[in-house]
Formats: C-alpha cells, structure tokens, sequence
C-alpha cells in the first residue's frame, strides 16, 4: 500500500510528529538540528552523481525525508502553543479582547471566545495575545455581541480544571487542542 500511496507516508510522518509532541518536549536546539541533519541527509542523496549510489541508498534518503516531515508537524504543534502563551495567568486586569464566536446562552450565563489583544495597566497598555473563554453575566447587551466586536473587560484568566474523576473528560486538555488555553468566569465590560 506505501508503494502506490507515496503521499501516506509523508502524512504519516507529519501525524507522527504531532504525536510526539503530546508526549516528549524537546528544545529548540534539538528540533534545529534533527531539521538540519534530516535535510542534509536527503539533499546529499539527491545530489549525488552517482546513480549506483542513489540507487543504494535510497531508503537513506526516504528516512531523511520522514524525519525532516516529522520535525515539521513538532515544530508546527510547538509554534502554535508558543503562540498561544499568556504571560497574565492568574492575575486580575483590565484587557481589550476580540469576540471570535457570538455568545452561547447557557441557564445562567452567556459563553463567548474571545482573542485577547491588550492588556491595561494604570499608566500603560502591554501587548496580550491567547484566546480564552468567557462567561458574561445574562444583559442585554451582551445578545448584541458578533463575532470581531472589541470589548474591554475586567478579568481574571486562570487555566480550566482538568480531569476531575479518575478516568474523566479532561477539559483542559481538550480546550488546549482548540487553542484556548484559559477561562474566566466574572466578567465586567
């Protein structure tokens, strides 16, 4: 089946590569050179003149290829919590936010996902970045939220709750797979 598919076994190394990020973290020293040897190892098979040579050691060059695939789809799960760090966890501020769904009317509340932009100090504003959601107190103003308003609000982040039960539903970890790292739940705009 890898023989007629040689496109499988490119997914399959980048798949790979998200999986291995879920369990071993590496550094960035190391990602840099597993890219390098990997594309140094197939770029030096590739280039050769020797077709004898090529022919030889081919499979070098199809592992080469599967590891620098594989250092892709790691660096690319990496990138993407790295974007989403929040340095304001567990501290309260005031924070100008992006709306990125409407609100969700739950039995007490309203659920939004906001983009988190700015964050207020009494004399300066810092660059915030991460999404989050929140929970608005039932108003009426908050039914006239859509997606791309800019709010402010006063908040305090802290990271969702993860298993509660042996063998539970791990919020926290589900929440993180969509990019949404913290939760708030008083909010004030």
């Amino acid at each position: 089946m890898l023989q007629r598919v040689p496109f499988f076994r490119l997914l399959l190394a980048l798949c790979i590569g998200i999986i291995l990020y879920q369990f071993i973290h590496l550094s960035a020293v190391i990602l840099t050179v597993a890219l390098f040897i990997s594309a140094t190892v197939t770029a030096s098979i590739y280039i050769s003149k020797s077709t004898k040579y090529r022919h030889q050691h081919g499979w070098l060059s199809g592992l080469g290829l599967f590891l620098f695939i594989a250092t892709i789809g790691y660096g690319l799960c990496k990138y993407f919590d790295h974007s989403h760090a929040f340095s304001y966890i567990n501290q309260k501020g005031i924070f100008q936010a992006e709306v990125i769904s409407s609100p969700i009317e739950k039995p007490k509340s309203y659920q939004c996902k906001i983009k988190l932009l700015q964050r207020f100090d009494s004399l300066t504003s810092q660059k915030a970045s991460g999404n989050a959601i929140i929970y608005f107190q039932k108003d009426t103003v908050v039914e006239s939220l859509h997606y791309g308003d800019k709010i402010i609000v006063h908040a305090e982040f802290k990271t969702p709750d993860g298993i509660q039960n042996p063998n539970g539903f791990d919020y926290a970890h589900y929440l993180k797979r969509q990019g949404i790292l913290w939760n708030e739940l008083d909010v004030y705009f």
